[in-house]
């Protein structure tokens, strides 16, 4: 199970840093604290730490879309196809 970090709020949003692809530069996103605990969520349920699937969106999204959007869409995709609206 992954350990949930506490981080601080920032404007209302909390700024997780991750290191990104295999040099690890360090980047970090801006997610409103629901959505960064959804993500959480995500990745417990998959068996991942956050910074592993940070890492996976990273390498699967268009570059015109920044990072924190690509994560924000692939967790509001990810409970649509388990509702299946």
């Amino acid at each position: 199970m992954t350990r949930k970090r506490r981080l601080a709020l920032h404007h209302g949003l909390v700024r997780p840093g991750f290191p990104l692809g295999p040099e690890g530069v360090r980047t970090s996103v801006s997610l409103d604290p629901i959505m960064w605990e959804a993500f959480c969520e995500i990745a417990d349920y998959q068996g991942k730490t956050a910074t592993q699937l940070v890492n996976e969106i990273d390498r699967d999204r268009d570059r015109d879309i920044a990072l924190s959007a690509a994560i924000r869409v692939y967790v509001v995709e990810f409970y649509r196809a388990r509702v299946r609206l």
